[in-house]
């Protein structure tokens, strides 16, 4: 979907954070259907990869060091809400992202 929208103009891909993982892997994906690269990536916000990949780890957080990082206050992240809704969302978020940066630290 993106490359028919795009329709052969130029364009520079953004990312902060979590968002520059994502695009640094819709790039290699665009590279490897041999699509129009990015005039230029630009990643703000996070850390540069590691040397290894091995070195990443796997998320290990328990639910009250998740609700730290997500800076909620205690009534909330003990709440059932967000021990069943948020807690896993992050979980997920945090492996995704965990997962990318493997990737970019392995190319």
């Amino acid at each position: 979907a993106i490359l028919a929208d795009l329709r052969g103009a130029q364009y520079v891909l953004v990312g902060f954070s979590m968002g520059g993982g994502l695009s640094v892997e819709l790039a290699f994906r665009m590279a490897a259907k041999g699509a129009p690269m990015p005039l230029a990536l630009y990643v703000a916000g996070r850390k540069p990869p590691a040397l290894d990949p091995d070195a990443v780890g796997d998320i290990t957080m328990t639910n009250e060091e998740l609700a730290q990082y997500a800076f909620a206050p205690p009534e909330v992240a003990n709440s059932p809400e967000f021990l069943e809704h948020v807690v896993p969302l992050l979980r997920a978020d945090l492996g995704v992202d965990a997962r990318a940066e493997r990737r970019l630290s392995a190319a």
